[in-house]
């Protein structure tokens, strides 16, 4: 059974600044999704403290759709 099917929708995935990312990462067509603690503090019942999103986008290519969406990009870690 896909996770998808057993997690109802939550709070912090139809907020608007989530959902802002969210569109912005999917401008081209890639498939984006929820993944790591979030999905599981959301399975378990844990309050979430940060989401974590998944694009087969590279960084620099997050980075242009995000700022293209006028949504700050910071691009830690990349080098």
């Amino acid at each position: 059974m896909d996770v998808a099917e057993i997690l109802e929708s939550q709070d912090w995935m139809i907020a608007p600044a989530t959902q802002a990312v969210m569109e912005a990462l999917a401008a081209d067509g890639q498939t984006v999704r929820f993944v790591g603690g979030c999905v599981r503090d959301a399975i378990v019942g844990r309050p979430i403290h940060d989401i974590d999103i998944a694009t087969p986008d590279k960084p620099k290519t997050v980075v242009a759709l995000l700022e293209a969406y006028g949504l700050k990009a910071v691009p830690t870690g990349i080098d």
